[in-house]
């Protein structure tokens, strides 16, 4: 339920948008209760990407395109 309110405020218009006063808004959410804001520069990432250049995008998927347009 957490999940689902965060995100229905966070694609809200930008008069009612949540994160609209401040990030603090947005930490404060009851989907970060049990997050650790203080120490989130020291833990490394669940996920680092590799790359092979500036301009990769192996880490994307791929899509054929849509010419219909």
């Amino acid at each position: 339920e957490d999940a689902k309110d965060i995100l229905n405020k966070l694609i809200a218009d930008s008069d009612v948008r949540l994160g609209r006063n401040g990030a603090e808004e947005i930490k404060n959410h009851p989907f970060f209760k049990n997050f650790d804001w203080t120490s989130i520069r020291q833990k490394k990432a669940p996920f680092i990407p590799t790359v092979q250049s500036e301009i990769s995008n192996e880490n994307f998927d791929h899509f054929e395109e849509d010419t219909t347009q």
